[in-house]
């Protein structure tokens, strides 16, 4: 900042604020940003691995465990679909959850977030081998 006879001019102070704002904001929201990074990854392997792995129950375990273990987020039974297209040989993951963000002055900010992911037969590089 500069000084003008030792006053702050109004830009300055804006830039400031603003600034201030835009951290506050990525302070609060960032970690929103990494579930859903990481729940897209989640159903993308899950979509993946249900065009080889027949049981559904089993992948729904793995996805309730994964989300858990690595982002923390609960998913309820009725927030986790898995679809099948037979005709293409599709395959769909829709996980839904709520986050809830708590801000310093006490408001509590619910936000409904949500990934799809699909996967089809010859678009699939899983495991080990995937480049």
């Amino acid at each position: 900042m500069t000084r003008v006879s030792g006053k702050v001019s109004v830009v300055q102070v804006l830039a400031l604020l603003v600034l201030a704002a835009a951290a506050y904001g990525a302070f609060m929201y960032f970690p929103l940003l990494t579930h859903r990074m990481a729940l897209g990854t989640i159903a993308r392997e899950a979509a993946s691995k249900m065009l080889i792995e027949h049981n559904d129950g089993k992948i729904r375990e793995e996805i309730f465990e994964r989300a858990k273990r690595e982002t923390g987020v609960q998913i309820g039974m009725s927030e986790l679909f898995l679809s099948r297209s037979a005709s293409v040989h599709k395959t769909i993951v829709t996980i839904r959850w709520t986050e809830q963000v708590k801000h310093v002055w006490g408001k509590n900010h619910v936000i409904k977030m949500q990934v799809q992911e699909s996967a089809e037969p010859g678009a699939v590089k899983f495991g080990k081998n995937a480049e």
